[in-house]
């Protein structure tokens, strides 16, 4: 399988990602909850006969003090090989997975699907590192499909989008950065 090479430009040479994509952010890089929302721009090569990709941005170091992976980010249906500073807001054509910050489509105490899916969406952008216990490290991936799309309608989970990539998958890349504890 062919290796994509990505790039994250505004990665510090000590391997930090910049405050400004966190939760160490000034107000303006937050939403009202005060998790950082403006996603960093990533950019990767081309890789001949891909007819999309798809990135996901995970904090595996999370697991220890949450019990689980933290999806921050997922993209499905790329047909360009970067994305812009603050994609996730700016970007209203992007199709994207939920996040960490969703209730979740299973959770008991929601009724109705509608009610599910309306808070699955909400929660469908990119959200910031904000490690609680110490600087974390996280994943970028990209994914290079041989098909269009994955007809994936929002609101989708990182699970959905890695189901319907089996056996499309033609190259992938991984780069990561880190990100300074939350000094809230």
């Amino acid at each position: 399988m062919e290796y994509i090479n990505i790039r994250l430009p505004d990665l510090k040479s000590n391997g930090y990602l910049d405050n400004k994509y966190g939760g160490n952010a000034e107000a303006k890089y937050k939403n009202a909850a005060g998790d950082g929302i403006y996603s960093p721009a990533i950019e990767w090569d081309p890789i001949p006969n891909a007819k999309s990709y798809c990135l996901e941005l995970i904090d595996y170091d999370a697991a220890p003090v949450i019990g689980m992976i933290v999806p921050h980010w997922g993209v499905i249906d790329l047909k360009v090989t970067s994305l812009k500073e603050n994609a996730s807001a700016s970007d209203k054509s992007l199709l994207q997975a939920v996040n960490v910050r969703a209730k979740g489509i299973y959770r008991s105490e929601i009724r109705t699907q509608e009610e599910k899916d309306r808070l699955n969406l909400e929660a469908s952008f990119y959200i910031g590192p904000k490690p609680p216990d110490k600087d974390h490290n996280y994943h970028f991936n990209v994914y290079a499909l041989d098909i269009p799309t994955l007809n994936l309608k929002m609101p989708f989970f990182l699970g959905d989008m890695m189901n319907a990539m089996y056996g499309h998958i033609i190259a992938q890349g991984s780069t990561h950065f880190r990100y300074e504890r939350y000094k809230g």
